[in-house]
């Protein structure tokens, strides 16, 4: 099934072939009148629209000494390396 979109490009097309003597007419002409008159349709009756947060990431104080420990670790592993020969 098409969606609203595709189907007033379709209409669209068929609008201008029809003005212009059903010769030859562009897509990208087709397109670019379709943007100006296309409005978006109304949601259903009792359908709510979707909303989609995005999702931030919160790290936590807790989280941030572990991140910054490991490399510690590992600075301290390569010194201790160094340290016994």
């Amino acid at each position: 099934m098409a969606n609203a979109w595709q189907m007033h490009v379709k209409k669209t097309m068929e609008d201008m072939k029809k003005s212009s003597g059903n010769a030859t007419v562009y897509l990208k002409d087709v397109l670019k009148k379709a943007k100006t008159t296309y409005k978006k349709p109304a949601a259903s009756h009792g359908e709510k629209p979707v909303h989609h947060k995005k999702k931030s990431v919160r790290r936590t104080k807790k989280a941030k000494k572990a991140k910054k420990s490991k490399k510690s670790k590992k600075g301290r592993k390569s010194r201790r390396k160094t340290s016994k020969k």
